[in-house]
């Protein structure tokens, strides 16, 4: 039998692993994230002398969750947008501000996709921002398909909806980091710290025990070590946070297990099943029903020596539609063939050998069995089955725990945007980079 420990750590190690690095998901068709969620891609500057990975002692995972960037000066905050202030720039017009009190627009060339806008806020959470760009990079190759396949005005419709799935995740992922942050004690945080540093050790590890090579590594995919690890410690903080306090709340009794097995019997039972082919002789074909029964004999002597199969595809059968087939009837169910004397015969004759002819229905018939598998039935004592439905119902109750949490989250949150102008202003920045996603198809063809 599964121990209670043991499953929790394996369904919140997959779950949980999952929510946070594929995203968790407000709504089930969420679509999973890449790994850069929670940070922007950058190319940054050489390393200063004294990196922070290289120090003794815990990492200080109480940075920003955004590396800086060109942003306006002044907070971002959401707020009505005032007219747009006219600014020079030797970068192409862009589609809207960079944050929603009205900063001036900052552009930023990107080598594979043209200008488009950074900065934006698109929406925030308690107080925490997402921005914009951050959302379109994380969808970068999913958009990029859609482009392929669509033109412009179902793409748009397509991409709306991604980016719309996308902020609702990033807003879940930010609500549940933040309920970690605040729920857990130090012992436990200490224990995400632990879970943290064995995996930037292994990271190191990769890179052949070299930390500067490690941030090479990352660096040459666009990402950042050191904010890798902090994302990592994040995950690490949910995962924690799952097994203390969603965990102990599961409750499964052998009541309950009694329940679901009697419920769902049929998921522990084993149909018997044959598998045979049949000759029909139909008396209307043969002069009446006493010639019918002598031909139904005579093939059946024939049977007993020549390959049945050929027999039943030849004219000696009287069902021409069978006869394409060789008269096979695989893995039929038991209870299930429609000539009752037949089956019963079927199931009365071992595999390999030749049923007697069988009158059923206003004709003859004449069978070969070829496999038989006897019904069974696997007992609720079995420990196996237990398991198996012990699991199953943690799983479902764990479910409901973490989606009743995640409710609870956005109920007590103050969520701002994510809809209207700022979606708009997002899905406007996706279609500047219509034109190149949707043409690489062409270009690789």
């Amino acid at each position: 039998m599964v121990s209670m420990d043991s499953w929790r750590v394996t369904l919140a190690t997959a779950v949980c692993a999952t929510t946070l690095v594929g995203g968790c998901r407000s709504t089930p068709s969420a679509q999973p994230l890449t790994p850069s969620s929670f940070y922007s891609n950058q190319n940054p500057a050489a390393d200063p002398p004294d990196h922070p990975l290289d120090k003794p002692g815990v990492i200080d995972y109480d940075a920003p969750r955004r590396p800086e960037k060109s942003t306006p000066a002044e907070p971002l905050i959401l707020a009505p947008k005032p007219a747009p202030v006219p600014t020079p720039a030797p970068a192409p017009a862009t589609t809207g501000p960079t944050s929603l009190n009205g900063g001036a627009p900052v552009t930023q060339q990107y080598e594979d996709e043209g200008f488009q806008v950074v900065g934006f806020v698109v929406a925030e959470v308690n107080g925490n921002p997402i921005f914009a760009d951050q959302v379109i990079k994380q969808l970068k190759s999913a958009l990029a398909a859609e482009a392929r396949k669509l033109d412009r005005d179902d793409f748009r419709k397509a991409a709306g909806e991604l980016i719309k799935r996308q902020i609702d995740t990033l807003v879940m992922n930010e609500l549940e980091i933040a309920a970690a942050e605040s729920r857990l004690n130090e012992e436990e945080k200490r224990s995400a710290d632990m879970m943290t540093m064995q995996w930037r050790l292994q990271e190191i590890t990769r890179a052949g025990g070299s930390v500067q090579q490690a941030l090479e590594n990352y660096r040459s995919q666009g990402l950042e070590f050191d904010e890798e690890v902090r994302k990592q410690y994040q995950q690490n903080l949910v995962k924690v946070f799952t097994w203390r306090k969603l965990m102990p709340l599961i409750r499964v009794n052998a009541a309950d297990m009694r329940q679901y097995y009697d419920g769902n019997a049929n998921l522990y039972t084993q149909f018997g099943q044959a598998t045979f082919r049949v000759i029909k002789i139909d008396p209307k074909q043969h002069g009446g029903r006493d010639a019918a029964e002598r031909r139904a004999r005579e093939i059946r002597q024939r049977a007993l020596t020549e390959d049945f199969a050929e027999l039943a595809a030849s004219e000696a059968n009287d069902d021409p539609i069978a006869r394409r087939t060789g008269s096979l009837l695989k893995d039929m169910k038991k209870d299930s063939y429609v000539h009752e004397k037949v089956e019963d015969a079927v199931w009365a004759t071992k595999p390999g050998e030749v049923t007697d002819v069988i009158a059923d229905g206003g004709a003859f018939y004449i069978a070969k069995v070829e496999s038989i598998q006897d019904g069974t039935v696997t007992p609720f004592g079995d420990m196996a089955v237990q398991a198996g439905i012990r699991e199953r119902l943690m799983s479902q109750q764990f479910q409901k725990l973490r989606e009743s949490h995640r409710q609870r989250l956005i109920q007590n949150a103050v969520i701002k945007g994510g809809t209207g102008e700022q979606l708009a202003i997002t899905l406007d920045m996706a279609m500047q980079n219509y034109d190149q996603w949707a043409s690489a198809n062409s270009s690789a063809n």
